[in-house]
Formats: C-alpha cells, sequence, structure tokens
C-alpha cells in the first residue's frame, strides 16, 4: 500500500496498532452508551489512538511532499549547476528521503534523478533498477536509465576514438553518442567531464572547455575534469 511506502516497520506497526485500538475504542464507547456507563476511561487511550495513527500518517504525507520537494530542486540545480546552495540542499534532502524503505517507483526515480545531479551514478542507476522492477514501464525510470546508459556508452565510444583516431566510423559513432547524452541539462560534474572529453576528442575545443570549466567550478577536486582539462589545453588549436 501506498500509504505504507517509505515507514520504518515500528512505524507500520504503530499505524497497525492504532487503528487496532481505535475500533476497540469505537466498540467499546457503544458498549458503555448502551449500559450508561462512564465514558472518561476512554478518552486516553481514544487520545492514544489517535496518535498512534497520525505519526506515521504524517510521516507518509512528508515522505510524498518530500519527493515533490527533491524534484524540483533537481531541476533548479540542472539549470544552474555551479549553485552550492542549491546543490547543498538537493544533498541534504536526498540524504533525509534515502535512509528511508521507499518502494514506489516515482519516488525512486524521483531519488534517482536527483543522485545523478549530484554525480552519485551507481546509487542512482541502483534507483532506476529497482523503479523498473516494481513497474517496468515507468518512462521516468526508463529515461534515468537511459541518461546513465548513455554516458556509459560514451566512455566507450570516446575510448575507441582514442585508440582510432583516423576511423571515420569512430568519430560518427561518437558524435551520435555525444548528442544523446547532451540532449538534456545536467548537474553532474562527471557527466560533464566524459561530455567534455569526447567534445575534445572531436576537435569540439571550445565547448569542451565550457564543460570541464563548468565540472571544476562545482567540483574543483575532480580529478578526471582535471586531467581533462590538462589534455585540452596540451592539445593544439584546430
Amino acid at each position: 500500500m501506498k500509504l505504507f511506502d517509505g515507514l520504518y516497520l515500528y512505524e507500520i506497526v504503530m499505524l497497525c496498532l492504532g487503528i487496532f485500538l481505535f475500533v476497540v475504542l469505537v466498540l467499546a464507547l457503544i458498549y458503555q452508551l448502551m449500559h450508561r456507563r462512564n465514558l472518561a476511561g476512554l478518552l486516553a487511550f481514544f487520545v492514544l489512538s489517535i496518535v498512534m495513527i497520525g505519526y506515521p500518517s504524517i510521516k507518509s504525507v512528508q515522505l510524498q511532499k518530500d519527493g515533490v520537494t527533491i524534484d524540483k530542486t533537481t531541476r533548479e540545480l540542472q539549470s544552474d549547476p555551479a549553485n552550492p546552495q542549491t546543490r547543498a540542499a538537493l544533498e541534504k534532502e536526498v540524504k533525509q528521503i534515502g535512509k528511508r524503505p521507499v518502494s514506489d517507483p516515482a519516488t525512486l526515480t524521483r531519488i534517482g534523478n536527483a543522485q545523478f545531479a549530484l554525480g552519485d551514478e551507481k546509487e542512482a542507476e541502483e534507483k532506476a533498477q529497482m523503479a523498473l522492477e516494481r513497474d517496468p514501464h515507468s518512462a521516468e525510470a526508463l529515461e534515468l536509465q537511459n541518461k546513465i546508459t548513455t554516458l556509459h556508452k560514451l566512455d566507450s565510444a570516446t575510448t575507441e576514438l582514442e585508440k582510432h583516431p583516423d576511423d571515420p566510423a569512430a568519430k560518427a559513432k561518437l558524435q551520435e553518442t555525444l548528442s544523446q547524452a547532451s540532449r538534456q541539462p545536467t548537474a553532474n560534474p562527471l557527466a560533464l567531464t566524459k561530455i567534455a572529453k569526447a567534445q575534445a576528442e572531436l576537435g569540439q575545443r571550445d565547448k569542451a572547455t565550457e564543460n570541464v570549466n563548468k565540472a571544476l567550478q562545482i567540483n574543483p577536486n575532480l580529478t578526471e575534469a582535471k586531467k581533462v582539462q590538462t589534455m585540452i589545453v596540451a592539445r593544439p588549436a584546430h
């Protein structure tokens, strides 16, 4: 049930026991009324049952709200990748929701998209796979998986052109894969670095410089980006 999604076991148990207690109390209330007995003793238990039901329910609603918030913050980061405040906010949101046992495909995909934007490709891929296990036809999860797969292909195609720089087929394949990888804006510094490396291999020096500088602006200590930057500088301009 979606109500239980993302709740810890103790929260699910609390919710179920709270519902059970509330039903028992309603029956007890009817019995007391029919026999005209004092109802004061039941009031405290009613409050307890409401708290037991309310706490997990609030957490469930909050979890769904957090998923929407993560989606919004991810889009904001994609439009301004070098914004440290937005990146820190997204990291905090992912950390909060990532600990919970989420199974809803939409929420899993939102978390995965956020992780990908932050550069956590392995975690993002795991979330995409989990989402697709639960809903193989999820367009959002398929899109995320395709985005990650395209980056893997970009790596392979770049390496292939490095080995065979005069091969027109290798060059055409890299250009096609690069076009797919560059189709959407990304805040992932590793993805930007891979795109920059591919652009450098294709002789697109200005674009490569722009993307690798953006990656280093996001993470000045990113070793892969530093290597690509050195490679671009060392190569003569066309």
